[in-house]
């Protein structure tokens, strides 16, 4: 009886273990495919990842990853979240959604008081620390625009769109500019 319970449980070990290390080898495709922009096969791999287990807090990581590379930072946040309450372990992403954020709103809020050197050392460092972040970017190119250096604003908002094809608020940013460079 206690021979068939235990064998019962080291099978149930077993898979369970097995699942573990297939479920982190996807993870590790993910990332790839996020590095490599290709973010709807990574999102169809996550969603299918987190439709079997919810509760696994690397794909909130993973799914934050890409709403950021979809200039969302709102939805990278509240992934960000959903992975620290299921593991804290994931705090220290939290805190880099959290800083990313902040400098976000602090460079914007340099543009809204014309403070546009400030906000453009702001963006920069952003940008090279997140290279396949668009949102960087787009703020560089609209603190530029806002100093009506449309050449180099043109130059980032089309930068911003090349990470982000769909990124629509860079898109009209980028055919505003572009009529007045025209002009």
């Amino acid at each position: 009886m206690y021979k068939s319970i235990i064998q019962f449980f080291l099978v149930l070990l077993f898979f369970t273990n097995l699942y573990s290390q297939n479920i982190e080898l996807e993870i590790i495709k993910i990332n790839t495919h996020i590095e490599r922009n290709e973010i709807n096969e990574a999102e169809a791999k996550l969603n299918k990842i987190l439709s079997i287990d919810p509760s696994y807090a690397p794909g909130y990581v993973s799914f934050s990853k890409i709403w950021l590379c979809r200039a969302n930072i709102n939805k990278a946040t509240e992934h960000a979240n959903l992975a620290v309450r299921i593991d804290e372990d994931f705090r220290s992403w939290w805190d880099e959604i959290n800083n990313f954020r902040t400098k976000i709103k602090t460079g914007t809020s340099n543009v809204h008081k014309k403070n546009y050197k400030s906000a453009i050392e702001i963006f920069s460092s952003l940008s090279r620390k997140y290279p396949r972040y668009p949102e960087p970017l787009y703020l560089l190119g609209l603190a530029n625009y806002k100093q009506k250096s449309f050449e180099e604003a043109a130059k980032f908002f089309k930068q911003s769109i090349d990470l982000y094809p769909n990124y629509n608020k860079a898109q009209k940013a980028l055919s505003n500019v572009n009529k007045r460079i025209r002009k």
